[in-house]
């Protein structure tokens, strides 16, 4: 994967893209963090959870980034720690709009970085790529993941039923006209 560069720093948090060189730090990371997911509604198919289901899901990601569908990145720790899995994928009904999802460890929640991760995303789907809108799908019972979204202007827009990945769901929408009242006060107009 081509390698993307982020222009503003987040204290706390180094973001980096998904890379065949990281199946072992992931792989350790999603079995460390298996149940926590499941608990959260972000469960995974069995064989993911080995270094060849590791390595097919970096394949497949980097095939997908190769043309401009996804772009996956891992949240880490100022001390090198893999804290979290961050990724835009571009929307095929709609080349202008995109959808985020983040993956934060357990021991790593309520200390900012999924709301860090939701902004590098809008870094990179508004500025970057230059999306128009965004959307979220969460699990109905993480309030905490709600409240991320939302802080970043993010609105509720509909239920949804019997997800792939997650049962009962609330869809979150973004647009960048939205942005520009907070976002321009945040990181300027560089």
């Amino acid at each position: 994967m081509a390698p993307h560069h982020f222009p503003h720093p987040i204290d706390g948090v180094r973001f980096s893209a998904l890379g065949t060189h990281h199946a072992k730090v992931l792989l350790a990371f999603e079995n460390a963090n298996r149940e926590w997911f499941r608990r959260t509604g972000e469960d995974r198919e069995p064989d993911f959870y080995s270094h060849k289901g590791v390595r097919n899901h970096i394949a497949e990601l980097g095939e997908d980034h190769r043309h401009g569908r996804i772009w996956p990145l891992l949240v880490f720790s100022d001390d090198g720690e893999l804290v979290g899995r961050a990724n835009l994928r571009r929307l095929s009904r709609d080349r202008r709009g995109g959808s985020v999802g983040y993956r934060i460890a357990e021991h790593a929640c309520n200390q900012g970085i999924a709301t860090q991760a939701l902004t590098e995303l809008m870094e990179l789907a508004y500025r970057t790529q230059g999306f128009r809108y965004l959307t979220a799908t969460v699990n109905v019972d993480n309030h905490a993941s709600q409240r991320v979204l939302e802080k970043r202007g993010f609105v509720r827009v509909r239920y949804l039923y019997r997800q792939p990945t997650l049962t009962d769901a609330w869809e979150y929408r973004h647009s960048r006209s939205v942005l520009r009242h907070w976002w321009w006060k945040l990181v300027g107009d560089n």
